[in-house]
C-alpha cells in the first residue's frame, strides 16, 4: 500500500505493525505561509495486512494536511438487505476506498442530509491536478431478484465527467459498468432508487456473492467547489406498494362515497395507490362482501390514473345494482409490477342500501310541442359597413334555442352557424371585408322551425388580424412549457395548461396546471382568474403571443425513509411571464 503525505518539514512518518521504507519526491506547497514538501511512504505489513487508521504522520507543526493515495481498505462483504447512515462517523469494513493523486474519501459532519454524518468524495487541493475518490461497497447479492440501491445526495458545483457516477461490477472491479451519472446533479440533497437487478441484467452482470458498487467523483478541487455528498445509502428489496385514503372531500377516512343510499345509486371506490420505487400497479382492486362474503364479481377491478406512482395515484371504482342490506364491508387489495402485495386496508362497514318506492304520477303538457312559428329577422343596422354588428330577431313562442347562420352567399350554400342559444340578440363578427347573408330558426326538444327571412350588410371596414386557430405552444420564463388552443374563428381560448418546477419538503419536482375554458379573446387580448391561479394574454402577430400567469397554491407531496412515510405540504407561489407561437 502506497500513502502520500503533505507534511510540514520535520515531520515523521509512522504505521503501526508495519514497515515503513523511503520517503521520496519533496517538492513545494505553501500552507498556513509556511513552505511545506509532500512525502511518498512505502508502508509493507506482515500478511498483507491492510488498515487505513494505522498510518500517521507526526510533527511539531498543527498545520499538517495529509491524504490517501492509491488506498484500500480491508474487504469484507455486506449482507442483504445493507443499510449506512455512516453515523458511526468512520467508513465501514463494507467499504473499500479506492483514490488517485489527491482523491479524497472521508465521512465528515460538514455536510449531511439526516443525522450528524454524510459520506464526502473529493480532491483534498486545489489546484490543476485532477483525482479520483471513490467508495466501493461490497454486498452479497446472490439469490436476489429484486434489489434497488436507494441513496440520497448532493453535487457542489462539480463539472460533468463521464468518471462521475455509480458504477457496479460483478468480477471483483475488472470491469466496471455505468449505472447512475452524477452529471448535472443537485445542488440540494435529492432521493434517488435505481433498479439495480435490472441495471446489471442490462449490462449482463450477475447478482453475486460478492457484487460491487462503486460512487466515483473525478475533478481536480475540494468540497464546496468540487466533490459529492452521500447519506443514507441502502441496498434493499423492491418495496411493496402502499394503500392510503385520499384526504380530500368525501374520502378523507374512507374509501367510499356515498356510505349510504337507493338501490338505484352508484357507489364509487377510490384509494390512493404509492409505490416508492415508482413500480406500476399489476392490479389495485376492491372486496366488497355481504355477509363476510364477497358479492358476484369481488373483487372489482379499479382505474388508477396515470403520474407519478412514487406520490401516488388515485385509483376508482363505481358499482352500481348492489341489493337493499346494511351488512355490507369492503377493503382494497393491491400488488405493483414486480409482483410485491401491498398490505391491505382494514375492512369498513359499508354502504347502507335502501330501497325508495317512487310513485309517479301523470304529466298533463300545457302548451306543448314544436316552435309556434318562425322567427323574423330584423334588419342589420349598420351605415359605416363596420366588422362588428348586432343581430336581433322575434321571439317564438315555445323556442328554447335559435339558430343564426351566416354565409357569403344569398343561396346559403356554404352557411356556418355564428350563434346557437336562447337569446333573441347576438354580436357578429365579420371574418373580412365583403357581403354577408343571414338567417335564423326556431327549435325545442320537439322540433324546429323554417328558416326566417333573409338579411345582408355590407362590411368595408375590414376587422383585425385574428390569431391563427389550433395549438399554440411555449415555455415560460423560467423554462418550463406551457401551450393553449384558439378556436375555429379566432376569438376563444381553450385548455390553457403550464407547467413550474418546485422544491420543498427535502425534495423537488414539476406540476402541471390546466384551465379548461372556454374564454374570449378580444382584440388580440384574453385573461384568466381564479383563487389559485391568474394569466393573461396578448397577440402580437398571427403566430406570436406573450404574457403573465400568476400561481398561489398548497399541493400535498408524500414522502418516505427508513422510519415510515408521511405527508408533507409545498406553498408554491410564481409569478413569471410566458411566450408562445402559434401552429
Amino acid at each position: 500500500m502506497v500513502v502520500a503525505l503533505l507534511l510540514i518539514q520535520g515531520a515523521t512518518i509512522s504505521a503501526t505493525g508495519g514497515r515503513v521504507s523511503s520517503t521520496i519526491h519533496s517538492y513545494g506547497y505553501n500552507v498556513n505561509s509556511n513552505t511545506s514538501r509532500a512525502y511518498s511512504a512505502n508502508v509493507t505489513y506482515p500478511n498483507n495486512e491492510r488498515d487505513m487508521d494505522i498510518v500517521s504522520a507526526a510533527s511539531d507543526r498543527d498545520d499538517i494536511t495529509w491524504w490517501q493515495q492509491d488506498c484500500v481498505q480491508s474487504l469484507s462483504v455486506a449482507s442483504f438487505p445493507f443499510y449506512d447512515g455512516f453515523e458511526s462517523g468512520t467508513m465501514g469494513s463494507d467499504w473499500t476506498i479506492s483514490t488517485t493523486n489527491q482523491g479524497r474519501v472521508q465521512v465528515s459532519s460538514s455536510y449531511f442530509y439526516t443525522g450528524t454524518y454524510s459520506l464526502l468524495l473529493d480532491d483534498a487541493l486545489n489546484d490543476t491536478t485532477f483525482s479520483i475518490a471513490a467508495a466501493i461497497l461490497t454486498v452479497d447479492l446472490s439469490g436476489q431478484a429484486q434489489v434497488e440501491l436507494d441513496f440520497w445526495w448532493r453535487e457542489f458545483a462539480d463539472e460533468n465527467h463521464a468518471e462521475d457516477g455509480v458504477f457496479i461490477s460483478d468480477d471483483n472491479g475488472a470491469h466496471w459498468y455505468p449505472l447512475f451519472s452524477f452529471n448535472d446533479g443537485p445542488e440540494f440533497w435529492r432521493h434517488q432508487i435505481v433498479n439495480l437487478d435490472a441495471a446489471a441484467a442490462a449490462h449482463g452482470l450477475t447478482l453475486n456473492d460478492h457484487f460491487q458498487i462503486k460512487f466515483q467523483f473525478y475533478d481536480g478541487s475540494p468540497i464546496p467547489t468540487d466533490g459529492y455528498a452521500f447519506d443514507e445509502v441502502q441496498v434493499r428489496p423492491n418495496a411493496a406498494p402502499t394503500l392510503a385514503w385520499l384526504g380530500d372531500t368525501n374520502y378523507q377516512q374512507d374509501g367510499l362515497h356515498p356510505e349510504s343510499g337507493d338501490v338505484g345509486d352508484g357507489y364509487v371506490y377510490r384509494i390512493k395507490y404509492t409505490d416508492i420505487d415508482a413500480d406500476s400497479p399489476d392490479s389495485v382492486r376492491v372486496h366488497v362482501q355481504t355477509g363476510g362474503v364477497d358479492i358476484a364479481g369481488s373483487p372489482f377491478a379499479m382505474a388508477c390514473a396515470s403520474g407519478d406512482y412514487a406520490l401516488g395515484v388515485t385509483c376508482t371504482f363505481t358499482k352500481s345494482g348492489l341489493e337493499a342490506g346494511t351488512d355490507y364491508t369492503y377493503y382494497f387489495v393491491a400488488q405493483d409490477a414486480q409482483g410485491n402485495p401491498a398490505v391491505p386496508t382494514a375492512p369498513i362497514d359499508a354502504p347502507d342500501v335502501t330501497i325508495t318506492y317512487r310513485v309517479y304520477l301523470p304529466l298533463i303538457m300545457k302548451n306543448a310541442g314544436p316552435p309556434a312559428g318562425v322567427p323574423i329577422l330584423n334588419a342589420i343596422n349598420d351605415p359605416t359597413g363596420y366588422y362588428q354588428y348586432t343581430l336581433n330577431w322575434s321571439a317564438v313562442e315555445r323556442a328554447t334555442s335559435y339558430t343564426l347562420q351566416e354565409d357569403d352567399n344569398a343561396s346559403f350554400t356554404s352557411p356556418a352557424s355564428v350563434y346557437i342559444g336562447p337569446s333573441a340578440t347576438t354580436l357578429v363578427y365579420a371574418p373580412s371585408v365583403g357581403t354577408y347573408y343571414y338567417r335564423v330558426n326556431a327549435s325545442n326538444v320537439f322540433g324546429e322551425s323554417g328558416w326566417s327571412n333573409t338579411q345582408s350588410v355590407a362590411v368595408s371596414v375590414p376587422p383585425p388580424p385574428r390569431p391563427v386557430s389550433g395549438h399554440w405552444s411555449g415555455t415560460t420564463d423560467p423554462g418550463t412549457p406551457m401551450s393553449f388552443n384558439v378556436s375555429v374563428d379566432g376569438t376563444q381560448w381553450m385548455n390553457f395548461t403550464l407547467s413550474a418546477d418546485w422544491d420543498g419538503c427535502e425534495t423537488f419536482g414539476t406540476r402541471t396546471w390546466s384551465r379548461t375554458g372556454p374564454g374570449s379573446i378580444t382584440n388580440n387580448q384574453f385573461s384568466y382568474t381564479s383563487a389559485w391561479i391568474s394569466f393573461t394574454g396578448r397577440f402580437s402577430s398571427l403566430t406570436s403571443a406573450s404574457g403573465t400567469y400568476h400561481i398561489d397554491v398548497t399541493f400535498p407531496v408524500y414522502l418516505c425513509g427508513p422510519n415510515g412515510c408521511w405527508t408533507c405540504y409545498v406553498f408554491f407561489d410564481e409569478q413569471s411571464i410566458w411566450t408562445a407561437t402559434g401552429p
